[in-house]
């Protein structure tokens, strides 16, 4: 396993991942509507100070975790696009790229880590707490996210 920094040269394998992730979800992956942002990586995530990281298996994507700086000034950040394929989860991947997702922030001075998930995603929710992260209420207008979680990287 190797966890690689986007390139654009790995878009078309993106785009493989995310369809068998939102299918695997029961949602369908829609690269030039509603899900635009994900063939958009450098804009939406990169360009103003975030990171987007890939976990691959060879060639194959199998995982992804973004940090996307939603208030530069006053360092808050949010961890986006928290995906493991269903066959390589419960082996430490969403950790590792969990991991790097809060390095990357510290790094690049965010002070709050932010997140929202659907209360379905029990395993990823206390994966969010074991790491620190802690419920916050509703601070964004996410419409499929029921939980909402933050980590202080400051203290």
């Amino acid at each position: 396993m190797e966890c690689v920094m986007y390139t654009s040269s790995i878009q078309e394998s993106l785009d493989k991942f995310f369809s068998a992730m939102f299918m695997a979800t029961g949602f369908k992956y829609e690269p030039h509507g509603k899900h635009v942002q994900l063939r958009n990586i450098d804009e939406v995530f990169v360009r103003d100070g975030g990171s987007f990281w890939i976990l691959l298996d060879g060639t194959k994507v199998v995982g992804t975790g973004a940090l996307k700086v939603l208030d530069k000034e006053n360092g808050i950040g949010e961890v986006r696009c928290m995906f493991v394929l269903p066959d390589y989860q419960g082996n430490g991947y969403g950790k590792l790229l969990l991991t790097r997702v809060v390095v990357s922030a510290r790094e690049k001075g965010i002070k709050v880590l932010r997140l929202s998930a659907k209360k379905e995603a029990e395993r990823a929710i206390g994966l969010y707490r074991k790491m620190g992260f802690y419920d916050i209420p509703r601070y964004s207008e996410n419409p499929i996210a029921q939980v909402f979680m933050e980590m202080r990287l400051d203290k």
